[in-house]
């Protein structure tokens, strides 16, 4: 449980530290409000309220965000996976990308689990991220695919070892 809620607590960070800086600075009151519902882990409430504000803000990546992590955090997997393709869709955030992954793999849909991980690895979600440590992958780890998962942010993480532009 503390690991999950440390993974929790560095994904909805990385999502924070990517929000457009306006937004960031003049949050709605309806995202403030929704924010608060999120700290306070009332998930089902806090999916009412980024639902709502999507329906009138259709553009705004955190609030996607927030809904597919108040969705995934009630163990609604499809539904959770289509509030962060939207989030990506818009703001081609790593974290949403990572997210996706976890939801495909939560539904045992492996093939694309392992796309959405290579793509999220790929695009900065290798800093920060343990995905040995995170439960949302226990039934992939077997696959071989997953040691490629875990070269990948190895060469991330350790670029002189691996590159010599990097040297």
């Amino acid at each position: 449980m503390k690991l999950r809620s440390l993974l929790s607590n560095v994904i909805i960070l990385t999502v924070m530290l990517s929000i457009d800086l306006s937004a960031q600075n003049n949050p709605s009151p309806q995202m403030t409000a929704a924010n608060e519902l999120v700290k306070q882990k009332k998930w089902a409430e806090a999916e009412s309220a980024y639902a709502n504000i999507v329906k009138t803000e259709p553009n705004n990546a955190s609030a996607w965000f927030y809904l597919g992590f108040a969705r995934h955090s009630q163990e609604k997997w499809q539904t959770a996976i289509e509030a962060f393709k939207k989030n990506v869709e818009i703001a081609n955030v790593a974290s949403g990308m990572y997210n996706v992954a976890a939801g495909y793999s939560r539904l045992d849909q492996k093939d694309l689990a392992f796309e959405w991980l290579e793509k999220a690895l790929n695009n900065g979600a290798a800093f920060g991220t343990n995905i040995s440590a995170d439960e949302d992958f226990e039934n992939i780890k077997a696959d071989a695919r997953f040691e490629k998962m875990l070269d990948i942010v190895k060469r991330t993480l350790n670029p002189c070892m691996y590159s010599d532009e990097a040297r």
